[in-house]
């Protein structure tokens, strides 16, 4: 019997792998731990599972998983926030969120809600 793993296997698992790398680094081990770290942090993480959800698509099996389908969608709205956030961030050299800001996460909230 043959064990045969398709490279576009590979190199999904590498970018997860990175991914949750990369956060790790951001957002613990990083000594500055800026408040911009955390947030490209969180949105490397958010990427790491967009490309977790696609290697799950990709190999057939979110049909072994099939509550995994529709949960990147809430995030999908986050990320666009989280760069906006990012940016803001980077050039204004904010150190914490506003009260605002959580306005933005509704629509990624009333997403959640229509998943339940």
């Amino acid at each position: 019997m043959d064990a045969h793993i398709a490279p576009s296997t590979i190199l999904f698992s590498m970018a997860i792998f990175l991914g949750g790398l990369i956060f790790v680094i951001l957002t613990w081990i990083n000594t500055n731990q800026q408040h911009s770290s955390r947030v490209l942090g969180l949105y490397v993480l958010f990427f790491a599972y967009f490309v977790f959800h696609d290697l799950l698509l990709y190999s057939g099996l979110i049909k072994y998983l099939p509550w995994l389908f529709r949960t990147p969608r809430p995030l999908i709205y986050l990320s666009g926030v989280l760069v906006y956030l990012y940016i803001r961030s980077v050039l204004y050299g904010e150190q914490a969120f506003r009260r605002r800001d959580y306005l933005h996460c509704i629509p990624a909230v009333l997403c959640a809600l229509d998943m339940i």
